[in-house]
């Protein structure tokens, strides 16, 4: 197993962790704003990967969130409908010479525009799907979607964090 996977596999847990023991107890003006930064796990897988693999990774970091709050099915729900739309978003997104195999997606290579850009919309897939499912009433839409737009840009504000905090300890580690 290459240094990439391994990396991705501790991104996953350490994402469903601190999103399951952390983040979901955050109690924001009464549970109507929820962050959800676990997604950004799937968001940055490398961009080689098949639409199914996504779809399976999506699949499995679903379930375990899914365990973790109990909700029987909405995480996987919307992380498969990520995992199918990642490769629509980063062909919206893509640069002018393409993506590059061997770097991974984020800041460091693409720039914090590029970034923030990504994770939005990326997350307001996935925050759409999950929100619009669990309400699934026609009369609370309005509700829904000042939920799913405050949601989001929190989440992207939590994973801009996240990634500004490792990128920072990668490159201290290279300095030593």
């Amino acid at each position: 197993m290459g240094v990439n996977a391994l990396k991705n596999i501790f991104r996953f847990i350490a994402l469903v962790l601190f999103q399951a023991l952390l983040v979901n107890h955050l109690n924001i003006d009464g549970g109507l704003i929820v962050p959800l930064v676990y997604p950004l796990a799937l968001l940055l897988v490398p961009v080689n990967i098949s639409r199914i693999s996504l779809m399976l990774i999506g699949f499995i970091m679903g379930v375990c969130m899914d365990v973790f709050c109990g909700t029987f099915g909405l995480h996987t729900s919307a992380m498969i409908t990520l995992g199918f739309a990642r490769p629509y978003i980063l062909t919206m997104f893509s640069p002018r010479e393409g993506y590059d195999n061997t770097k991974d997606l984020g800041p460091e290579n693409y720039g914090w525009l590029w970034t923030i850009k990504y994770l939005t919309l990326g997350l307001a897939v996935h925050h759409f799907w999950l929100f619009n499912l669990e309400n699934f009433q026609f009369f609370r839409l309005p509700e829904t979607q000042i939920r799913v737009l405050a949601s989001v840009i929190l989440s992207v504000f939590i994973c801009s964090l996240l990634l500004l905090t490792f990128n920072r300890v990668r490159e201290k580690k290279r300095w030593r």
